[in-house]
């Protein structure tokens, strides 16, 4: 009986290695890409990189973990930096500017969520194993839109491939381990 209930604690707590890797690899990554086509790559850096601002919220509000002193003026200084560059984009790229900045936020409060999520998953997995179970799923995720678009990999050529694949371990895999790791307690 015993036996049975750490079995299926651990299934769940599997799943739910699963599904935050999913949302945090996958579903932020997908918004990053589509804010792509309707701002600049300056622009959407900026706007991806204020999601510690909604760490320090998310973590405020549902975690009762108090900001300390300074952060919200460094997080106002932050938006007000940004509103000036949307505003600047805005005049020059036209309204598409508002849709990419949704889409580049959007990706921020994802990846906020993951990273707020994936602390206490870390903790009873470890981070390496979290790390690989997310990634792995939202891999896993990634080959099955592939397969859904009608997309074939064989028709791509061994160079694109290799260069993916390079991207993908050197900007993608190692980050995520290291940012993981850091992340635990």
């Amino acid at each position: 009986m015993q036996a049975d209930r750490a079995a299926e604690q651990g299934a769940q707590i599997w799943l739910a290695g699963g599904l935050v890797g999913i949302l945090g690899y996958y579903f932020a990554s997908l918004l990053d890409i589509i804010a792509l086509e309707f701002i600049s790559a300056q622009l959407e850096r900026l706007l991806i990189f204020l999601f510690p601002s909604f760490v320090v919220v998310i973590s405020w509000f549902f975690l009762n973990e108090t900001p300390k002193k300074g952060t919200f003026f460094s997080i106002t200084l932050g938006y007000v930096g940004v509103a000036m560059i949307v505003l600047h984009d805005f005049t020059s790229l036209g309204s598409q500017v508002w849709l990419g900045s949704i889409m580049a936020v959007g990706s921020a409060l994802v990846f906020a969520i993951y990273l707020v999520l994936s602390k206490k998953v870390i903790g009873k997995l470890g981070s390496q194993l979290f790390t690989s179970i997310g990634m792995g799923s939202a891999g896993i995720v990634i080959m099955l839109q592939y397969q859904v678009q009608g997309a074939q990999f064989s028709q791509m050529s061994a160079e694109l491939i290799w260069m993916g694949i390079a991207i993908g371990f050197f900007c993608t895999v190692l980050p995520s381990y290291f940012v993981a790791a850091a992340w635990r307690d």
